[in-house]
């Protein structure tokens, strides 16, 4: 049994009970920046331990990131603890489009956007962006914001397609696989490099979307992820 997960879990609640005093004669519990630093920790460490239950991730995620903020009165947390703002962040998207609960999702992806240290870094929140712009009809939006991260990681889209653009990437697709088995393609060395692994796994969320929005891109979408 995880005890120890279990007592996160009970620390969490007992930390994020001090956010919720409802009473007005009770005054809120006020926390130095080193303590709303730490709080924060906690709270993301015990959405790691809540599993397959998206509210209690949505609840810890969200007041860790209260507690961020609130360190922010004195120190640019961002700046001070990159990692941990990032992490919380991320994970409050991705745990929000999980739980279809789409309110917040624009602005937290925006913030990480906005403060990431790299290109990697931003991976991530546009892939959330991406599934959650689609999810909620805003199909030819998904498309823009795929199209964006794509040609910030040095794969660039044509504005205009015609039939010959297409012929020539699906024949220069062919002419890369000519001699290639099932059994090459089976033990082709896995990819490593991380910034290869993220721009795959946006392609591989804007599938659906070129699919749906903008058909004329799908077979070049295709050919680059081959390729």
């Amino acid at each position: 049994k995880d005890f120890v997960g279990e007592a996160l879990i009970v620390a969490a609640d007992q930390i994020n009970l001090s956010r919720e005093k409802k009473d007005s004669a009770v005054p809120r519990v006020e926390f130095s920046p080193k303590q709303c630093i730490t709080f924060a920790k906690i709270n993301l460490k015990s959405a790691h331990k809540a599993g397959p239950d998206i509210d209690r991730a949505l609840r810890n995620l969200k007041f860790g990131l209260s507690f961020l903020r609130d360190a922010s009165k004195t120190i640019n947390y961002w700046k001070e603890h990159y990692n941990l703002s990032l992490s919380l962040s991320e994970e409050y998207a991705h745990a929000m489009f999980k739980g279809g609960d789409s309110s917040e999702i624009i602005e937290c992806v925006n913030e990480i956007i906005d403060n990431a240290r790299c290109l990697e870094d931003s991976c991530k929140a546009y892939e959330v962006l991406i599934l959650a712009l689609y999810s909620s009809g805003k199909k030819l939006m998904a498309v823009d914001q795929a199209l964006t991260i794509l040609r910030k990681l040095n794969y660039p889209f044509p504005s205009q397609v015609d039939r010959q653009l297409t012929t020539d990437a699906m024949e220069t697709t062919r002419e890369f696989m000519t001699g290639l088995s099932i059994d090459d393609l089976i033990y082709y060395p896995l990819m490593t490099d991380e910034l290869s692994i993220q721009t795959m796994k946006i392609m591989d969320v804007s599938l659906m979307t070129f699919y749906k929005a903008a058909p004329a891109l799908l077979p070049l979408l295709v050919s680059q992820m081959i390729e």
